[in-house]
């Protein structure tokens, strides 16, 4: 029997997934910096490569596989995907220890690399249509028909990033410093945010706080913060998440214009912990995008963007079809997710 493992790298945190040709799910790692209770990052990353071996170490289950298909955004060196002996012996060709990791679990690695984005379609039962990844960091990724592909986005907090926690966060915490200069300014992030930080991170002031960080992720995660201040009637709280928003939306209608599918029906998928977990943010994306583009389609991922790796893997491999996949994978790897602590990604919030 032939097998998939499935892995997602984000800022905050990276999953690894194993499954059966057959889309069982037989082993799961996980790593998030945040804490599941506090909120506070640790100051790690997804895409640290320590972290990345320790989820894949937790999925493999020291397994040893002949040939190991490989879903992922990121793309497995050529000699691993060519070589047709033990890579034991080939491992000095790269300095990548996540694959050095690999190299020691199969003597083949098959890759079948997919954009950071696809999971949003696949899961949705979709090849082609709009992906708006809205997390640590942001990116609009679209695919149509006819094999144009579009990635906007994903520079980074200084160049880009728009509607992201990090934009989110950033804004939340000049909007509390600002709120004491005039009445029209107030906004309960001024209470709020000091008591957080303290808490989080042990600095006693927002200015010790913005001086001395140097993670993007310690910034994004006050982005729920933000959300619940909003939630509560805050109005300076809510036209951040907004603003946000918005900028997602100018974002999709840049792509849509350039591949001039503004008029035609197509999925609008939402990814990511912004677009998941904020019922303000995702329904201000669908309203927005709706009211240039009003046959898209929008749907949020429901579930660990990793599981849409491996799909997109699987299906290569077997002839089983999607929908059945699909549903195996989900329903097996929900205990093996409840089993290591993982919340399920937020609801669904269709427009």
């Amino acid at each position: 029997m032939q097998h998939v493992l499935g892995l997602d790298v984000g800022g905050t945190k990276c999953d690894a997934l194993l499954v059966n040709e057959e889309g069982e799910a037989l082993a799961w790692g996980h790593y998030d910096c945040l804490d599941p209770a506090t909120g506070a990052s640790n100051g790690g990353s997804g895409r640290d490569a320590a972290n990345i071996c320790a989820v894949l170490q937790a999925a493999l289950d020291g397994r040893h596989f002949d040939v190991l298909h490989f879903g992922s955004h990121i793309e497995p060196p050529a000699w691993m995907r060519q070589s047709s002996g033990p890579l034991a012996n080939q491992r000095k060709f790269t300095n990548s220890a996540v694959f050095e990791l690999l190299g020691a679990h199969t003597a083949r690695l098959i890759g079948h690399p997919a954009s950071e984005q696809m999971p949003a379609l696949v899961m949705n039962g979709e090849e082609y249509g709009i992906s708006v990844l809205a997390g640590t960091g942001a990116v609009v990724y679209c695919r149509t028909e006819n094999g144009e592909e579009l990635r906007l986005d994903g520079l980074g907090p200084i160049l880009g990033d728009y509607g992201s926690a990090y934009q989110i966060g950033r804004m939340a915490l000049q909007a509390a410093a600002k709120s004491g200069w005039h009445p029209r300014h107030q906004t309960s992030l001024e209470r709020i945010l000091p008591g957080v930080v303290r808490i989080m991170y042990k600095k006693d002031n927002l200015v010790e706080f913005s001086l001395s960080t140097r993670e993007r992720t310690e910034i994004a995660a006050l982005a729920r913060f933000v959300d619940r201040e909003a939630e509560a009637g805050d109005a300076i709280s809510r036209g951040i998440i907004e603003q946000a928003a918005d900028s997602i939306v100018e974002t999709i209608r840049d792509a849509s214009d350039r591949l001039k599918i503004a008029d035609k029906p197509c999925l609008l998928a939402g990814m990511g912990g912004v677009a998941a977990n904020s019922r303000i943010f995702w329904e201000r994306v669908c309203r927005g995008a709706l009211a240039f583009a009003p046959r898209f389609r929008p749907a949020l991922l429901r579930h660990p963007p990793v599981l849409g790796f491996a799909l997109h893997a699987l299906k290569a491999i077997t002839s089983i079809d999607q929908d059945v996949l699909r549903e195996r994978m989900i329903q097996t790897s929900e205990p093996l997710i409840r089993l290591k602590g993982k919340p399920q990604t937020g609801e669904r919030h269709d427009a």
